[in-house]
Formats: structure tokens, C-alpha cells, sequence
């Protein structure tokens, strides 16, 4: 059967791939197993395997830590998504300007960011007496530090700009126009990160952070929206077709997850294959929301965070900061406090925003 995702679909799914986002980006920079978010490692893939494999204790840290960056994915599947269902099935919305488009979206990524970021260079002040360069900050709120990513900080706020871009791509290349443009946008990302990671990458000198060479590394290139095509495009795809993706049947659904999973770990440990592991990500993520489904009051939890995962993604910085000043612990019953103080603070960030840019 097709299967046309409904508003509690998507923010569930958010749910979940908020809670593993804000999980893995503190994890991440303690556990000694490293992601290949930005550049392909196969030590990387290696040592999660061999720790996989031998079921060590703490296996949950390297799991969030290797795999937690794929919710990034799920995100930008769902934004895809309801920019089709929002500016393609909505008549009202179909002839937008291009200058209305991008600076309505520009506007809701600048409010939402801009008090977490204040707040976090006043952290930053506090505990380390540290102040930020004025290049760093217009970059960050200007929305383009992520075109020389050494200036995100904190180094999670890289996705407004890497979302302003993919609107701008939107408009341009893939509104009110065919599907061979998504996919010359997919070949074009794939051939251009690997010509980079194997042709560039090993002779360019990067510490030179302000060099072109530095600008053309895969690392930077995947902080901004060519490395990021396939699952915002995924979206694209899905809303206009309703894939073919989804049973009735609970047996198949697991299999396919299980099947999706195992898919989405291998695929990590070939170069070609690692660029299309958010295909397998994706699936993942749509089979494991129609698996919890018959939970209703996790699955209403999960609705839930959805709805507030912008405001959780944007403050979930400020206490990660804090954590990592008091404590470098990774026990169970720290990180649910972590997570827990994240979805409190995006409760009432969700309060003074509405307040401040409601109308």
C-alpha cells in the first residue's frame, strides 16, 4: 500500500530523531568511537563493528554515538516533505515569489536561533572568559558560517545554514519543475564529494582554514547542502509519489526495519556506499514509527517532542555546554537528566518565543 505521512507521522518521527540528536551530540565528544558525519573514516566504521560484534558494556554510547547523526537525515527528509505538501498541493501557496519564499524561511531560522545563540556566547563568557570573534558571530547569524565551517560555534547551529541553502535550492532548481532535476542535483552531489574526498582531500593543506583548498575539502563541503541533497530530495520524492514503502503486515515491518538497519551499518564501511546511507536511515525511521505505533503513549510522547523539536534542537546546545563544564560522565541516569533539562528548556523557549515573534 502507498502511504501519505500525516501530521502525527512527522512529528514523531522528529520525536525520536530529536531525542537521538541531542543524545549523540553529547556523546559524541566523549566515547572514543568517532562518526563519519562530515568525512568518511573506515577506522571509524571498523572499531564500531568490532565493538558491535562483541557486545561490550556501554554498546548504547557507541551506537548514539556512531549512528545519532543520522536523525539530521530524518529532518531533512520531513523538511523536504512539507515543502511539497505545503507550496505544491496548497494553490494559495503556488505562486509565491522567490524573495517572499526565502526570507519567510530566513526570517523563522534567524528568530528561533538568535536568543539560544546570544545566550550561548554569554556562557561561553562566563565559564571560560572567552569572547567571540565579530567575524564568527555575523557569520553564525548571518546564517553562512557554515561555508567555512571552523567558525560554527556552537558547531551544532551549522544546520540553519545549511536549511537556508536548501531552500534557495528548492525555489530554484526543484519547485513547480520535474523530477530530472532532482536527480541531476543527486549526481551532482555525489560526483562532486568524490572528487574531493579522493582527489583533493589528501593533498590540501587544511589548517589553512581561510584557503580555498580548505572551502573544496569534503569536511567543509559537508557542513553546507551539497552533502546533504539525497535525503532532503528523498522527501521531494516522497510527497509527490507516495512510495511504495510501507505494509500492513507488523512481520514485514520488522523485517524491513531490521533489514534497513543492518543495510544502513554495512553501507558505512564502503566509501560509495556511506554517500546513500541516509536512504537507509530514512527507512529506518519510517519502519520504526509505524512499529511503535501500537504504543499509543510513547507514541504520543514522541508526538510531542516532534512538535517542539525546533525549539529543542536550538537550546539543546546551551545545556550540553553547561553538562560538559560540570561533568564528562556518561551514566544512564545523567544523560536522561540531560535530556530531560533539554525538553523543559525548549517548553519554555517555545513559551517566550511565541510571545516575542507570534505575530
Amino acid at each position: 500500500m502507498t502511504k501519505d505521512l500525516e501530521i502525527n507521522d512527522t512529528n514523531s518521527m522528529k520525536g525520536i530523531a530529536i531525542i537521538i540528536i541531542i543524545i549523540h551530540n553529547l556523546i559524541h565528544l566523549i566515547v572514543p568511537i568517532k562518526e563519519n558525519e562530515f568525512r568518511f573514516d573506515v577506522e571509524h566504521s571498523e572499531m564500531f563493528v568490532s565493538n558491535l560484534l562483541s557486545f561490550q558494556d556501554g554498546l548504547w554510547k557507541d551506537v548514539f554515538s556512531f549512528l545519532g547523526w543520522y536523525g539530521i537525515c530524518v529532518f531533512l527528509f520531513i523538511s523536504g516533505y512539507g515543502l511539497v505538501k505545503k507550496y505544491e498541493y496548497n494553490a494559495k501557496n503556488k505562486d509565491i515569489s522567490f524573495w517572499s519564499f526565502v526570507s519567510n524561511h530566513a526570517k523563522k531560522l534567524f528568530m528561533l536561533m538568535i536568543i539560544p545563540y546570544v545566550i550561548y556566547l554569554l556562557l561561553v563568557y562566563v565559564f571560560s572568559g572567552e569572547l567571540m570573534g565579530i567575524d564568527a558571530v555575523l557569520a553564525q547569524t548571518m546564517m553562512v558560517s557554515n561555508l567555512y565551517s571552523f567558525y560554527i560555534h556552537p558547531g551544532i547551529y551549522w544546520y540553519f545554514g545549511l536549511m537556508l541553502q536548501l531552500y534557495i535550492i528548492y525555489y530554484l532548481f526543484i519547485f513547480k519543475k520535474s523530477h530530472k532535476n532532482i536527480g541531476l542535483l543527486i549526481l551532482l552531489q555525489f560526483v562532486v564529494i568524490a572528487f574531493c574526498y579522493n582527489y583533493l582531500d589528501n593533498s590540501l593543506l587544511l589548517h589553512n582554514c581561510l584557503s580555498i583548498e580548505y572551502a573544496l575539502s569534503s569536511y567543509n563541503l559537508l557542513h553546507n547542502s551539497i552533502g546533504w541533497l539525497l535525503p532532503f530530495a528523498m522527501g521531494i520524492i516522497y510527497a509527490r509519489r507516495n512510495l511504495n514503502i510501507v505494509f500492513n503486515s507488523k512481520l514485514i515491518n520488522i523485517l524491513l526495519f531490521v533489514c534497513s538497519s543492518f543495510l544502513l551499518i554495512i553501507s558505512n564501511l564502503n566509501f560509495f556506499t556511506w554517500i546513500v546511507s541516509p536512504i537507509f536511515a530514512i527507512i529506518s525511521a519510517i519502519y520504526l514509527n509505524e512499529l511503535i505505533k501500537p504504543l499509543k503513549n510513547v507514541t504520543k510522547i514522541f508526538i510531542y517532542l516532534g512538535g517542539i523539536s525546533a525549539f529543542i534542537f536550538a537550546t539543546h546546545p546551551l545545556i550540553r555546554y553547561i553538562y560538559l563544564q560540570i561533568t564528562s560522565s556518561l551514566d544512564v541516569l545523567y544523560v536522561v537528566l540531560y535530556a530531560m533539562v533539554c525538553i523543559i528548556v525548549a517548553f519554555c523557549y517555545k513559551k517566550l518565543h511565541n510571545l516575542l515573534f507570534k505575530s
